[in-house]
């Protein structure tokens, strides 16, 4: 049996009845299939390699998927294969017997795994340490069919690289969007906080009522949501229109599903429900000619698994091309180099049937939307506290400019301008005094900046006053009028 392509998962289309349904979904999160730690934003579920090497998982987290992601995205599909082979020798060799039939099959079956994963140059030759490969080549030497035992020491190494694996192709689960979705959303989350603070700042900028800040609330907080949720795989939007998720690159590259697939819960006029697999490699382009080995079931695109307990032929010439023949103009696989390396942004999507990967991203959104609301929270009991513009005078006031003005005013002026500073001086400590009460940390900080920008304008007057030669004017205030106004604003901000 020729290995078999990659097949598409069927597209699910964008509804906006889905986002009717988005409350209900985030209230009542799918059954949590395993414990994980309550606090970490990241789902932690333990995943068995056992469990997916029996196809006991639905998609996207089936053994086809699995497989997939070891052939194109880490290659070592090798791995794989050789614990399914070895799967596969140790049922024939303890269940069929040791017959004259039997001992030459697995005879040939064992010359063909030499042949295959144990020399260095075969194209899914194993990743071995030297010495575990020539204590092999040197059984082979001694038996024909030795007994499955003989392979426990690269089974332990084979399973060790495959539950590596698996730790990243489980992570990658965790998300529903790729890369470039990923960026996107986090932009998308930046740009709507950016939109969240124009009401805080036209406020504090213009001086009006301070509530009209809390108009941005609801955007600052969908945008630290969507922004913590990016950073961990999972683009909320996508995440609204239902359990669903984007196209990995070899997924896109690959023919559609035959339409006897999930025909029911798509529109009849779907197009892409009429196309299905063609049979041969000649009747897909370069694209879509990805392979993969055909004695591993495709994904089980319904609610109920369909684990590979029991008996299954494993066939050495159904295995695919593999990344060291890629470069052959022969090899239908040779067109993984041209593979995006992150599906588009606005890509394909399909659904997620996994119930322990559904649980994973209500987990990831509903804490975002936690986390984002305390941090608008916060950010809101800020800013309304904040008066207007008072530290952000001190930092926009253009001293240069300010002299500019005072050398063009006449002494008259220069006295009504000195006379203001002063009252505003006696004014800023009075409001505190009428209050009857200890200034908050964000009212200190807007008093010691309004104090700190008249006494700075006072000074210039003073410098203009000097200049044109009046300088004594100005001591009776200088020597004993400042320090009672600094020895009486101390006082009022003095701690308790």
């Amino acid at each position: 049996m020729p290995a078999t392509f990659v097949s598409r998962p069927h597209r699910l289309p964008y509804s906006p009845k889905a986002l009717l349904d988005l409350p209900y979904r985030l209230l009542n999160p799918p059954p949590a299939p395993c414990k994980t730690r309550t606090w970490q934003l990241s789902p932690d579920y333990k995943v068995e390699l056992d469990d997916v090497l029996d196809n006991r998982h639905l998609s996207p987290m089936a053994l086809k998927d699995f497989e997939e992601f070891l052939l194109f995205t880490e290659f070592s599909a090798e791995n794989l294969y050789f614990l399914m082979w070895l799967k596969d020798y140790t049922f024939k060799h303890r269940e069929l017997g040791l017959s004259k039939t039997a001992a030459g099959d697995l005879a040939v079956q064992f010359s063909r795994a030499l042949a295959t994963f144990f020399d260095p140059t075969s194209n899914l030759a194993l990743n071995l340490p030297a010495d575990i490969t020539s204590s092999i080549i040197a059984i082979s030497k001694e038996s024909s069919h030795p007994p499955p035992a003989t392979f426990d020491p690269v089974v332990l190494q084979v399973k060790g690289m495959l539950r590596d694996s698996l730790m990243r192709f489980v992570r990658l689960c965790y998300g529903n969007a790729g890369t470039n979705r990923s960026w996107f959303s986090v932009w998308l989350g930046i740009f709507l906080i950016m939109l969240g603070l124009i009401p805080t700042i036209a406020s504090i900028v213009t001086g009006a009522s301070r509530w009209i800040r809390l108009s941005g609330f609801l955007l600052f907080w969908c945008g630290c949501a969507a922004t913590i949720a990016a950073t961990h795989g999972l683009c909320l939007i996508l995440y609204s229109f239902g359990d669903a998720r984007q196209l990995h690159p070899y997924e896109l590259a690959a023919p559609r599903l035959p339409t006897t697939i999930l025909q029911e819960d798509y529109p009849e006029d779907d197009e892409e429900q009429k196309i299905a697999i063609s049979p041969s490699v000649s009747e897909h382009d370069s694209m879509s000619g990805l392979l993969t080995a055909s004695f591993i079931a495709p994904p089980a695109y319904t609610e109920v698994a369909s684990p590979t307990g029991g008996v299954f032929k494993f066939d050495f010439d159904a295995l695919p091309p593999t990344p060291k023949s890629a470069g052959s103009h022969t090899d239908p696989n040779s067109s993984r180099d041209s593979l995006l390396s992150s599906s588009p942004t606005f890509g394909t999507i399909t659904r997620v049937l996994n119930p322990l990967i559904k649980r994973s991203h209500w987990d990831v959104a509903i804490k975002s939307l936690i986390l984002g609301l305390f941090f608008a929270l916060i950010f809101s009991a800020i800013s309304t506290q904040i008066s207007s513009m008072d530290f952000l005078q001190v930092l926009a006031f253009d001293e240069q400019n300010f002299r500019r003005q005072l050398s063009g005013c006449s002494l008259s002026e220069l006295e009504e301008v000195e006379k203001l500073t002063r009252e505003q001086l006696a004014d800023i400590p009075r409001c505190f005094i009428v209050a009857g009460r200890e200034p908050s940390f964000i009212e200190t900080i807007n008093f010691r900046s309004q104090m700190e920008l008249v006494t700075k304008k006072q000074q210039l007057v003073r410098q203009e006053w000097a200049r044109r030669g009046h300088g004594n004017q100005w001591s009776d205030l200088q020597n004993v009028g400042l320090p009672l106004l600094t020895g009486f604003l101390g006082a009022i901000l003095k701690p308790k």
